[in-house]
C-alpha cells in the first residue's frame, strides 16, 4: 500500500513541529491567593461498619483454588474478598 504525498507531508510537518516545540506543553499553575487552597470544614460522623456475608463461590477445577490467584479472588472474578 503506497502512502499518499499529502500523508507524507502531514507526517513530516508533525515531526518538525514537535522537534521545534520540544514536544512538551507548559503546565497551568495552581491558583494561589486569598480564599484559595483552603479545605472545607468536616461535617458529619464516622461511618458505622456493616459486615457483609459473602456467598460460597465454586472452585473451577482447571484454575487456581479460590483465594490463591494473583489477580482475582476466585474463578468467577467476583473480586469479593473476606
Amino acid at each position: 500500500m503506497a502512502i499518499s504525498r499529502s500523508s507524507r507531508v502531514l507526517a513530516v510537518t508533525a515531526v518538525v513541529g514537535l522537534a521545534l516545540t520540544g514536544g512538551t506543553a507548559m503546565a497551568k499553575p495552581i491558583p494561589d491567593g486569598p480564599g484559595m487552597n483552603k479545605a472545607e470544614n468536616y461535617y458529619g460522623a464516622p461511618a458505622t461498619p456493616r459486615p457483609v456475608t459473602l456467598p460460597d463461590v465454586p472452585t473451577n477445577p482447571y484454575m487456581s483454588a479460590n483465594g490463591t490467584s494473583n489477580i482475582h479472588n476466585d474463578a468467577y472474578m467476583t473480586d469479593a474478598y473476606s
